[in-house]
């Protein structure tokens, strides 16, 4: 499940082209780096994606306008379905020598692919934590240090051991709330819009379509609208 909340107000005299405009979004907040200009830059509304970029508004009594405040709530759901997908790594397992038998022959036990895979990380991180301590860290800072080394490969590794698929096809369910604001504005009420879709997830793109309508629209409002998102997920 996906779920972004957002608001805004200004205050004072606001310019009609400075107010808030509803509508669909190409930006992906839960994707961006915390210090990219999608993140950063002046928000220009509401989310509600069965409008297109910037034509929800609100009524005066005379004309369309924007908003001085608003805020939205967007949900997506994705639900699996294991045969429209295919994991990047199968669920076999893998005999490895654990130890040797009186006889010298070695100990043999079947491990998972996704385990051994996983084990990587620990086995990485307990060599560098002998060369920190060689280099004159005490046993708790090479184990602190070591564990901040291999935290974002840990989390690489899980992953794509325990996640990451080579394919995968799910059905999507989203919903939008969001209210627009304005001083002398008349039947102005929150919005609802409600859709579905489908999903594809490549390793780590992700490509949605799908439809979604409005469910209590006001007086010239759309009915709804198509939309589509590609977006690479970050694995760091």
């Amino acid at each position: 499940m996906e779920a972004l909340v957002g608001g805004g107000r200004a205050w004072g005299t606001v310019p009609q082209y400075a107010g808030f405009f509803g509508g669909n979004s190409a930006k992906n907040f839960l994707y961006e780096a915390k210090d990219s200009s999608v993140v950063t830059s002046f928000p220009v509304g509401p989310l509600l994606r069965s409008f297109g970029s910037g034509q929800a508004t609100v009524s005066n009594g005379l004309a369309r306008i924007g908003g001085t405040s608003y805020w939205n709530l967007s949900l997506n759901v994705s639900v699996p379905v294991p045969k429209w997908s295919s994991p990047l790594v199968p669920d076999i397992t893998i005999e490895i020598p654990t130890g040797v038998a009186a006889d010298q022959n070695p100990i043999m036990e079947d491990r998972p692919l996704r385990v051994i895979l996983k084990n990587q990380g620990e086995s990485s991180r307990k060599v560098l934590e002998r060369l920190f301590v060689k280099e004159g860290l005490s046993q708790p800072e090479a184990l602190a240090k070591s564990r901040r080394e291999v935290k974002s490969i840990n989390s690489i590794l899980g992953f794509i051991a325990d996640e990451a698929n080579i394919y995968s096809v799910k059905p999507l369910l989203m919903f939008d709330a969001a209210r627009l604001n304005a001083p002398g504005t008349t039947n102005n009420k929150t919005r609802f819009a409600f859709g579905a879709g489908v999903q594809l997830t490549v390793v780590i793109a992700k490509f949605e379509a799908g439809y979604m309508r409005t469910l209590n629209p006001l007086p010239g409002d759309g009915e709804g609208n198509f939309v589509t998102r590609l977006f690479f997920q970050n694995l760091f």
